[in-house]
């Protein structure tokens, strides 16, 4: 139990004056820790703890202070408080006692007021009572005794040295190791003393330094475990220092703790990571950050890659205020007051886990050698570096984790092996480590160009699967970033490396029980975003993007459910994947055979048909989160219930949480009709598309757990094609403007139809064109481009070139429509050849809602068939403008915004040619005039009987 040294903000603002000073100890009696807060210019606060680390305010309104210190100074058993009164020489020092509840009276003494600034409490003269030693901004420090009644009397002492003024830093401690209090002050004028004490309270110089030029606190504690007392000075503009004691109260230079660009206020020992020796925190003001250094146990310290941030701290107090047996810290906020002071709760990580070493340091990571361990900045990127070049051996950073891992987990992380001279290439991910001759690991060794997977005793000798890249022609490169992705299950161990599965282990236990981190051994190695969670996708081999089309008659990847019933089905020289679920087979699910999960936002498209024939059920879906056959997500169609659906089948089809019935249109979902179905996952939100139309979309409140995907049917007879899974798919979206379509390749790909079988593109001449034959059987026919409604402009310009044919029986006409929601609701502007009329209007049915329409009798002009018409109609929010041939016809308001709905051509019971449709911004920029002769080439009989349906 306890924390590993990583902090996180509690969320508490405890007051929100400019607070100088903390202290942190049980006032009330009740066995946990309460804080005093010093303000300097407001009243002193007092925040009583329930325990678990949550504060309140008591109300009391002691005096302001700079400085506070705890005690029992009356001798009574409870804790006191001795308050030093700030810059401004006018305020006395004040004591406060304590009735043993935590509520204090002030006890009526008026003691110094030069200028003081801290003080610190010890018993000085060997009296067992309390003194107070205290420094200011002008004076030398001042010695106050106490009478044992909380009574106190200045020394009179006159601590003659070379310390400048501005002496902001004391601390007390046994420097000698001759059973009294020693005292080492500081000065940010600059300068260190060291006072001895002979055993009576009488103080003499021993020592001075000019280590820090501007010193600003100083704590004591033994780094090293010689058993003295050391130092550490917190600088207010440069490095913070160690100093180390030779037991006689001398002390040399230890380490300089590199200078990092903020303002420290005070640095504090204690045992921050649990590992026996005594850590630093240090407090921050300008830069409003705060830091920990680690210790390895012989006095040398790492910077453990934290940044706290805060509003500014300059008071700090560390202890367990949350009963977890760790050290957590307070810090007083002065600059940014407005944020209040701050509780940072010292924790073991919580899974998932992800860390890309930008802004949160170390986060956690834990090193029994953290001098090994360093954040690197690489063109702006940081990663976490071990360095054991030289050959030193082994460098692990594990995570301390508050609950025990689950039974399957994955983690990744981008591991670099950096080149160099005497030294190994290599880098693992680690797990189930007990100690540094005991864990397992997954990784790779560059020299000898090997992923490997195995378990380090000492050595990396017991390797259970190994791939040699030698073998295959490939190399593992030094200064190259790889994905290394690691899948945990029990006893079996996944390796993967940027998407590519690599091997696998299987040992002889379970591997879940002991910790996880990262490791380099003999090597320099990077690691950056490291995450672990129950799935993760960073390197996985999702088999991600796929593709199938089937054509080679092979389903590759796929793995199913009712296998017997799966086979490839041949239409017309096109292949496709087909289930025959007839005379009430029950379920077929064919799905992306990995182990892997699937990102958290990804895509799935494909060509589905459920085909007509006896005793089936017509359905088909594209499934995701596939965890079995009895638990899966899909979204899809119920051909005979008429209905677009979203929903999570376990064992059956009831948990639908969306559903879009075209009966309420009067439209129909048909079979033996083709329908590209496109869906989104972005977490546990999905969308289902149909024909590039949004139907249906729905959010999984119990989420979506990165399941596998692929496609099903019930009791149907339905044929998949084109099936593609790819966090970006490659067709069946919404297009965006500008578009245009020629058809000069003869195809229509963005184009879909509700009556696919009466659209064709052709030749009828020496160009290419769209054209639909509806005339025999009375059948409106459509073909849209879905607009992302998203990011469709409110205004934009449609054209094509149409031209209506003559038939034997039928219409003529042809229409550019516009926000097209079914085949019973759209909006055209077109023609009627026959009625000889120009027109716009909303088909809702049928043409006979028109908002504008100009009749050519009128004029004395006409419409004609084989003429081809440059049709333009400009949409301006709610208005639709008919330009033909470069001619203002008719303008129509809809008074509804007209881009949420498709776009495309139309003609109803007609035979009728499309050709160079075009979507464009509006206004276009520099378009030219269309000219009607280019496009009298050819003449309607021109085109072949054979391609006449």
């Amino acid at each position: 139990e306890g924390g590993s040294g990583y902090f996180v903000d509690s969320g508490q603002a405890l007051g929100f004056a400019k607070s100088h000073d903390a202290e942190l100890g049980d006032l009330d009696g009740d066995g946990d820790l309460d804080i005093v807060i010093g303000n300097t210019f407001d009243a002193s606060e007092i925040w009583f703890n329930d325990g678990q680390g949550n504060y309140t305010n008591s109300g009391q309104a002691l005096s302001a202070s700079t400085g506070v210190s705890l005690g029992d100074l009356d001798g009574d058993g409870d804790l006191d408080i001795f308050l030093v009164n700030g810059f401004d020489g006018v305020n006395y020092d004040e004591v406060w006692l304590n009735d043993g509840s935590g509520f204090f009276q002030h006890s009526g003494q008026t003691i110094s007021t030069v200028d003081d600034c801290i003080v610190k409490l010890g018993d000085l003269d060997g009296d067992g009572d309390l003194d107070a030693f205290i420094g200011g901004s002008t004076s030398n420090g001042v010695i106050l005794l106490n009478d044992g009644n909380a009574h106190f009397t200045d020394s009179g002492q006159v601590l003659l040295s070379t310390l400048q003024e501005y002496r902001f830093g004391v601390d007390l401690g046994d420097l000698d190791g001759d059973g009294d209090l020693d005292a080492f002050m500081v000065s940010t004028s600059g300068g260190e003393v060291v006072f001895l004490n002979d055993g009576t309270g009488v103080f003499s110089e021993h020592q001075a330094l000019e280590v820090a030029p501007r010193a600003i606190s100083v704590n004591l504690g033994d780094v090293d475990s010689d058993g003295d007392l050391d130092a550490v000075i917190a600088d207010y503009v440069d490095a913070d220092i160690l100093l180390l004691n030779d037991g006689t109260g001398t002390f040399t230079l230890g380490q300089y703790l590199p200078h990092v660009p903020n303002d420290k206020w005070e640095a504090d020992f204690a045992d921050i990571d649990n590992d026996g020796d005594l850590d630093i925190f240090v407090s921050g003001d300008d830069a409003r950050t705060n830091f920990v250094w680690l210790n390895d146990g012989l006095g040398h310290f790492t910077d453990s890659g934290q940044r706290l941030t805060d509003g500014g701290g300059v008071g700090l107090a560390l202890g367990d205020v949350d009963g977890d047996n760790d050290i957590d810290a307070v810090v007083s906020v002065y600059y940014d007051a407005e944020l209040g002071n701050r509780i940072w709760l010292n924790q073991n990580i919580t899974l998932p886990y992800s860390n890309d070493f930008e802004t949160a340091g170390w986060k956690g990571l834990y090193a029994k050698t953290p001098q090994l361990f360093s954040l690197v900045e690489n063109t702006g990127n940081h990663s976490f570096q071990v360095d054991n070049s030289g050959l030193t051996g082994l460098g692990a950073a594990v995570l301390p984790l508050e609950d025990p891992l689950p039974g399957a987990f994955e983690m990744s992380a981008i591991i670099t092996s950096i080149p160099g001279a005497n030294r190994w290439f290599d880098g693992f991910l680690i797990f189930d480590y007990v100690n540094d001759n005991d864990f397992k690991y997954a990784g790779f060794f560059t020299g000898q160009n090997q992923w490997v997977i195995g378990h380090f005793q000492g050595d990396f000798n017991n390797r259970l699967a190994q791939v040699d890249w030698d073998n295959e022609g490939r190399t593992i490169n030094t200064n190259t970033p790889y994905a290394v992705h690691v899948r945990i299950d029990g006893e079996m161990v996944y390796l993967s490396v940027d998407g590519e599965y690599i091997t696998e282990a299987m040992f002889a236990a379970p591997v879940t029980g002991g910790q996880i981190g990262l490791a380099g051994y003999n090597a320099v190695t990077q690691f950056d975003n490291f995450i672990v969670d129950e799935k993760v996708s960073q390197g996985s081999s999702s088999l991600l993007p796929y593709a199938e089309d089937f054509n080679d008659e092979i389903a590759n990847n796929l793995a199913f459910v009712g296998e017997n019933r799966w086979g490839i089905y041949t239409d017309s020289g096109d292949k496709s994947l087909i289930f025959n679920g007839r005379n009430n087979y029950g379920l077929g699910v064919a799905y992306l055979d990995t182990e892997f999960p699937m990102p958290d936002q990804y895509e799935i498209v494909a060509k589905v048909k459920s085909n007509s024939t006896a005793n089936v059920w017509y359905d088909g879906f594209l499934i995701f989160d596939y965890q079995g056959p009895n638990d899966f997500k899909y979204a899809g169609m119920f051909v005979g219930q008429n209905q677009w659906v979203i929903g999570h089948y376990q064992g059956n089809w009831n948990d639908r949480i969306a559903q879009f019935d075209m009966d309420d249109v009067g439209g129909s979902i048909n079979a033996d009709q083709e329908y590209t179905l496109f869906v989104t996952v972005n977490g546990d939100n999905v969308e289902l598309f149909v024909d590039g139309l949004k139907r249906v979309e729905g959010t999984f409140v119990g989420g979506i757990a990165k399941g596998s995907a692929g496609v099903a049917t019930y009791n149907g007879w339905t044929g998949f094609d084109d099936l593609e899974i790819s966090e970006s798919v490659s067709y069946g979206k919404p297009v965006e403007i500008p578009f245009s379509e020629d058809f000069e390749d003869v195809v229509a790909n963005d184009f879909y139809y509700n009556r696919p079988n009466y659209w064709k593109t052709v030749s009828p001449g020496d160009q290419n064109l769209l054209r639909v034959n509806t005339s025999y059987n009375n059948l409106l026919a459509v073909a849209h481009v879905p607009l992302n409604p998203v990011t469709a402009p409110d205004s934009f310009i449609l054209s094509a070139d149409i031209r209506s044919n003559p038939v034997a029986s039928g219409w003529t006409n042809g229409f550019i429509i516009f926000d097209y929601k079914h085949d019973n609701d759209f909006k055209y502007a077109g023609f009627f050849t026959g009625q000889n009329e120009w027109v716009i209007g909303h088909y809702q049915g049928d043409w006979d809602t028109r908002l504008a329409e100009v009749d050519w009798d009128n004029e004395g002009r006409s419409i004609n068939t084989k003429q081809w018409y440059h049709l333009e109609v400009e949409i301006e929010q709610d208005i639709a403008k008919l330009i033909v041939d470069g001619e203002v016809l008719a303008e129509a308001d809809f008074d509804v915004p007209l881009n949420q709905g498709a776009v495309g051509l139309a003609a109803d019971r007609a035979f009728t040619w499309f050709d160079n449709f075009a979507i464009q911004s509006f206004p276009p920029p520099g378009a030219p005039l269309f000219s009607s002769g280019d496009l009298l080439f050819a003449n309607w009989d021109e085109e072949q009987d054979e391609l006449l349906i």
